[in-house]
């Protein structure tokens, strides 16, 4: 077997293109995909996957939500919150 090499950038882009339309045809149909991302406390490199993760899903037509929590919350309200969102 040889190996076969991948060309990632242009997969992802070519991925992207498919969930930009996926996501069109769901919002014709009236449904708006939304992601939602609970993010607790404060970690620069978190904070940049975060965001960078927002700006794929709004490209793609999504609405984005970044909720931030205190890293004092409990686990009983963050669960909470999970919940509230789902």
């Amino acid at each position: 077997m040889s190996a076969r090499v991948i060309d990632g950038k242009a997969f992802a882009a070519q991925l992207r293109e498919g969930l930009k339309a996926e996501v069109a045809a769901l919002t014709t149909r009236g449904i708006t995909p939304k992601l939602s991302v609970i993010l607790v406390g404060e970690d620069p490199a978190s904070e940049v996957y975060v965001r960078n993760k927002g700006k794929a899903a709004e490209e793609a037509g999504m609405v984005s939500e970044t909720i931030i929590l205190p890293a004092s919350i409990t686990q009983a309200e963050l669960v909470a919150k999970v919940e509230a969102l789902n």
